[in-house]
């Protein structure tokens, strides 16, 4: 019988479910935003790939900052995946610190583009520029990358959640899943009535 105690948190079977999870337990009041997260993963989920950062950098930023949290209309417009899904959490201001606990062997994908010259993210474009007097200036965010997990060392999580991501991960790597299903309580992944 596990003793250790366990965090509230989801299982999904794609790693965009996490917005959905995140803005259900801002609308519960479980969750303020901005919030810290540790995003351990082999891939960054930053927009590296296709569809790429220019729509979040361009078109999200340039709204309001209380009117950017459009998931379901943005995945309709086939913008948000799993792959930049943290991408939009930035945009949307959600994230007040960021830790990206990574693969060593995996491929570098952070875009340049998001980070300042302290290495932090600063999402700008000149579209922000001039939305600045309407919006205010976009947030620096600290940005920690640990290519070694050995390196990184934090506890006390108010929330856990994993991702199957079956376009990614093998099979085989289900397994863990139900490793970190013993340390966690399940919580609805959308907001319930």
């Amino acid at each position: 019988m596990r003793t250790e105690p366990r965090a509230s948190g989801a299982i999904f079977d794609t790693h965009d479910k996490a917005l959905d999870f995140w803005q259900a337990r801002m609308e519960d009041g479980s969750l303020s935003a901005p919030f810290e997260v540790v995003h351990v993963d082999t891939h960054s989920d930053l927009a590296f790939g296709p569809p790429g950062t220019g729509f979040v950098l361009n078109v999200v930023i340039s709204r309001l900052p209380q009117q950017r949290a459009a998931i379901d209309t943005y995945r309709a417009a086939v913008e948000l995946d799993e792959a930049n899904y943290l991408l939009f959490a930035l945009a949307f201001r959600w994230i007040s610190r960021l830790a990206y606990v990574r693969n060593p062997k995996s491929h570098q994908d952070i875009p340049a583009q998001l980070r300042d010259g302290s290495g932090n993210i600063h999402l700008r474009s000149y579209i922000s520029q001039m939305m600045e007097e309407k919006n205010g200036k976009e947030p620096v965010i600290p940005f920690d990358v640990y290519d070694d997990y050995r390196q990184f060392h934090q506890a006390g999580y108010d929330f856990v959640t994993m991702a199957q991501s079956p376009r990614y991960a093998p099979e085989s790597a289900d397994r863990i899943m139900e490793i970190v299903r013993q340390y966690i309580v399940e919580m609805p992944v959308e907001k319930t009535e």
